[in-house]
């Protein structure tokens, strides 16, 4: 009885894994570039809250997060009583997921509160 032939056998075993090895890679590649795109909008966030929470102008704020990222950012804030809370949100785009956003929370410096307050 002659053993049966098992020529393409590889072939096909490869055709099979890569793509799922490609695939896992991508997602792979994809969820670390997702993470530093959020690790750069928490940290546009906490030098935007840090500048504004010492006193500096929004427009002298702004500048200093974007020139401590290396990717753009929007940034919204609002100061209530006494703590600045500071969104950030990254311009990379991620078909499918929602935008890498980070929120931060911080005090107000004591000699702005006097400043400000009568």
């Amino acid at each position: 009885m002659a053993a049966p032939d098992e020529s393409g056998v590889v072939t096909a075993e490869y055709a099979v894994t890569l793509p799922a090895i490609l695939g896992v890679l991508s997602l792979i590649i994809t969820g670390m570039l997702y993470l530093s795109a959020h690790a750069n909008a928490c940290h546009g966030a906490r030098l935007y809250a840090r500048e504004i929470s010492i006193g500096a102008s929004p427009t002298t704020a702004q500048s200093i997060a974007q020139a401590g990222t290396p990717t753009s950012i929007d940034i919204g804030f609002f100061v209530s009583g006494s703590t600045v809370q500071v969104t950030a949100r990254s311009d990379h785009f991620f078909r499918g997921l929602p935008a890498p956003t980070c929120t931060v929370k911080t005090l107000v410096e004591n000699h702005v509160l006097a400043d400000v307050q009568p």
